[in-house]
């Protein structure tokens, strides 16, 4: 069973490890027994084993852990983009594991926002064009998207200028805040992000970093798998995965940016040394 730690002395919620008492008014996902296999060679190689998790609504929950512990497989059976060996994954109401693939594709682009390392824009399109035609996959009205789209790049500080230039002529900073327009285009249920900051700078990094604890103010529900202790103080929970399974929980409460990030960087790095990291 996962060790949970409520770091911070917080019983604003509470959540049971093998997730299979967890519903909650609030859960956004409850998957159950999820299993990963694949081929290595000869052998059969187990990424994720019987593992039980719920996503709440308006949490930002961090999922972390050693290399290989299976965090991105996590991530991309929660979102739909891969399809564990078996368990079973309830996403807003709806059995994901038991739609046919352009179903769950239609599913995802209303419901879910992605952001990963590399910005996957399309390199020959401008950063407002890139988020119109993610807009457009779901909403008729350009005219509509685009505005939507100004005020999303109006919050990630990306001026009107910089809206209009190719990929190729931003920096990788601004790629990145503009591939969170795109994720924010369609109102996603929940973001999930993969290693956001891994190939930003400091400076860059804590610009986009921002974004997301802004992001989670305003009520949007996150998930995000990191390596970076840094990264994952702005979580208000965080999961630590080894060898495919859900070890421990820890409860850092409401990032406050306003606020001495003393308290959350040892309770975090208390929780993380009792996992092993």
């Amino acid at each position: 069973m996962a060790h949970r730690i409520n770091a911070l002395h917080t019983t604003r919620r509470q959540w049971h490890a093998t997730g299979r008492n967890a519903f909650h008014d609030d859960v956004i996902i409850q998957a159950q027994g999820l299993t990963t296999t694949i081929s290595a060679g000869k052998r059969e190689q187990t990424v994720l084993a019987n593992l039980d998790v719920t996503i709440r609504r308006g949490d930002f929950t961090v999922i972390m852990g050693p290399s290989g512990a299976g965090k991105s497989t996590l991530l991309y059976a929660l979102a739909g983009l891969d399809r564990p060996s078996c368990g079973r994954i309830t996403f807003a109401g709806e059995d994901i594991m038991a739609m046919r693939d352009d179903d769950l594709a239609r599913f995802r682009r209303t419901n879910c926002g992605f952001v990963f390392q590399q910005n996957q824009l399309l390199e020959s399109m401008s950063l407002m064009d890139n988020a119109i035609v993610a807009g457009a996959l779901t909403t008729g009205s350009t005219k509509t998207i685009a505005a939507k789209a100004r005020e999303l790049f109006s919050m990630v500080n990306i001026d009107e200028a910089t809206q209009h230039r190719s990929v190729s002529q931003v920096s990788g900073g601004e790629a990145q805040r503009a591939s969170i327009v795109r994720a924010l285009i369609n109102e996603p249920e929940l973001v999930f992000a993969d290693e956001l900051t891994g190939a930003l700078n400091s400076q860059n990094a804590k610009a986009v970093l921002d974004i997301f604890s802004r992001m989670h103010e305003r009520g949007q529900s996150i998930v995000m798998v990191t390596h970076d202790r840094h990264s994952a103080l702005r979580g208000n929970r965080v999961l630590y995965l080894r060898d495919g399974a859900i070890q421990g929980e820890c409860d850092l409460g409401a990032h406050d940016g306003a606020k001495p990030y003393g308290e959350r960087e040892h309770a975090l790095a208390m929780f993380l040394d009792e996992m092993g990291w």
